[in-house]
């Protein structure tokens, strides 16, 4: 039975985006996400509640070390998608099925956005993306894959190439950029922020406003500039 890494290493590579992570790779579907996130308001960070299903804009600043498992570019979060084409028939067609075998977003403990009223900080994996840095490959030799993409794959593939193609795609944001993003607020204490000063003889404990999937949608994420304004 072939090695599935060494497979992934030599076929050729595109990519597709679907799964629990989607990626709005068309550009109907991606206008289409950028027009609901414009229908949630940009509002004053000061008046957000808990709850709110809240847009905030800022630039991404990553936790320290996150870099991308097939490029090694660094940046605030990174998503990969792996398909495994395989032959189907119907009917008297046949057609190629694209099975994913990887659909994963990082990192797990998510990113910041820097505004001018504060961090914030984006929680959660499950997300609609509609990004513009998105790379593939023709060729990626077996050899010539970093450690971390080699995990990745061990860890979440579960079928072989057999006879299919394979198709990788990756795509990330990059530490600094601008980004929009929509998901529920919640306001937790900030272990990194100073105290702010009262009337009273202790000082008010700082919080810091999170941003993650409510339990009716993802977080929407584009770095468009339509979904920033």
């Amino acid at each position: 039975m072939a090695d599935p890494l060494i497979m992934v290493g030599i076929m050729a590579l595109f990519g597709l985006g679907v799964g629990a992570h989607r990626l709005l790779g068309g550009s109907l579907a991606a206008g289409r996400l950028r027009r609901r996130m414009r229908k949630v308001p940009r509002r004053p960070l000061r008046e957000v509640q808990d709850g709110d299903l809240t847009r905030v804009v800022g630039r991404t600043r990553a936790r320290s070390g996150v870099v991308a498992p097939v490029s090694g570019r660094p940046c605030a979060f990174w998503r990969v998608e792996v398909r495994i084409g395989r032959q189907e028939q119907r009917g008297r067609q046949t057609v190629t099925v694209w099975d994913a075998v990887v659909d994963q977003i990082g990192e797990e403990d998510g990113f910041f956005l820097d505004t001018d009223a504060g961090a914030v900080e984006v929680r959660g994996r499950d997300m609609e993306l509609a990004i513009e840095d998105a790379r593939r490959w023709d060729h990626i030799p077996h050899e010539r894959m970093s450690d971390a993409f080699r995990a990745l794959l061990a860890d979440n593939m579960t079928v072989t190439a057999g006879d299919g193609n394979t198709r990788i795609l990756e795509q990330i944001v990059a530490d600094g950029a601008e980004l929009a993003v929509v998901g529920e607020a919640r306001w937790v204490d900030d272990p990194d922020g100073a105290p702010e000063p009262s009337g009273y003889r202790e000082a008010i404990a700082p919080r810091r406003l999170v941003l993650s999937p409510s339990a009716e949608t993802a977080l929407l994420v584009s770095d468009h500039p339509s979904a920033r304004t």
